[in-house]
């Protein structure tokens, strides 16, 4: 999986590059970059992606791996409830937002 996600990086990277963007432009604009959250199943999904690191120190802390399983399971379910819930290619400036919240990487 973590060859997977590389290859994700190294793609958005050679998207930057081609279009002259800069890592720095784009930290500044992410930070810039307000996100509305519109759907209750949005609100959902982006307070279930935040626990990731909760979730994380658990699992170290009390040496239960299990709720690592039980946390991605909520999290595929939730994602599920979003996907059906919101339209994520659409056109309109909802799109870019959406988009993001289904490539959004741990």
């Amino acid at each position: 999986m973590r060859l997977q996600t590389n290859v994700h990086v190294a793609r958005f990277r050679s998207i930057a590059r081609t279009a002259n963007v800069s890592a720095v432009q784009i930290q500044s604009e992410a930070i810039c970059t307000t996100i509305e959250l519109d759907n209750p199943k949005e609100w959902k999904l982006a307070k279930l992606v935040l626990r990731f690191p909760e979730i994380i120190d658990r699992c170290v802390a009390d040496l239960t791996p299990h709720t690592l399983c039980d946390y991605l399971y909520e999290l595929a379910t939730t994602f599920t409830e979003f996907y059906d819930a919101c339209y994520v290619i659409e056109k309109d400036r909802q799109t870019g937002k959406r988009l993001l919240m289904t490539r959004s990487q741990f």
